[in-house]
């Protein structure tokens, strides 16, 4: 098989797994998260970040602001998010924090997300993940993107495993 013909079909088998990793992921964080599609990474991004304001979520989740707010309303009514008064002098500004339902939320959904890779990846031996794991690093580090891109990568990733200063992502950011 040509190069290009072996490259165009490891693009193509990528793009499948891609696709079938991306609807696994939707399937258990949604069933986690219980309130729609862009709820899980809104709750693990909030307990990931405590703090986090309205606009920067609304930037990570690639939603329009009002989206988000309408987002936000529904995690508070759930009891998962409190609002808070931001820490700028913009008096509108306004800080999102977990309550203790949502963190145990946020686990939950990580927990879902990980059982559901786990079983992707359960045909491969230990050192093949340990392949895919370094081949995996080098292409996240490689993306091109800049710091504020990152957090939208990695909007569903635990901390606690990869910190940002192990995380191929941050390190591969452009920082300003």
């Amino acid at each position: 098989m040509k190069r290009t013909d072996r490259d165009a079909r490891t693009a193509n088998l990528l793009g499948a797994l891609a696709l079938r990793i991306g609807d696994e992921l939707t399937d258990a964080t949604e069933s986690g998260a219980e309130l729609g599609a862009s709820a899980p990474a809104a709750i693990a991004t909030v307990a990931n970040y405590p703090g986090v304001a309205i606009g920067e979520l609304s930037r990570i989740l690639r939603q329009s602001h009002s989206g988000t707010v309408r987002l936000v309303d529904r995690l508070v009514a759930s009891g998962l998010v409190e609002r808070h008064r931001g820490g700028s002098d913009d008096k509108r500004s306004v800080a999102l924090r977990p309550t203790q339902a949502g963190l145990q939320r946020a686990r939950r959904i990580l927990e879902e997300r990980r059982r559901s890779l786990a079983a992707m990846l359960g045909p491969l031996g230990s050192g093949e993940r340990e392949q895919l794991a370094a081949l995996l690093e080098k292409m996240l580090g490689n993306l091109g993107h800049g710091e504020a891109e990152g957090y939208v990568i990695c909007r569903l990733c635990e901390l606690p495993v990869c910190p940002l200063d192990r995380c191929p992502v941050n390190r591969g950011a452009s920082h300003p």
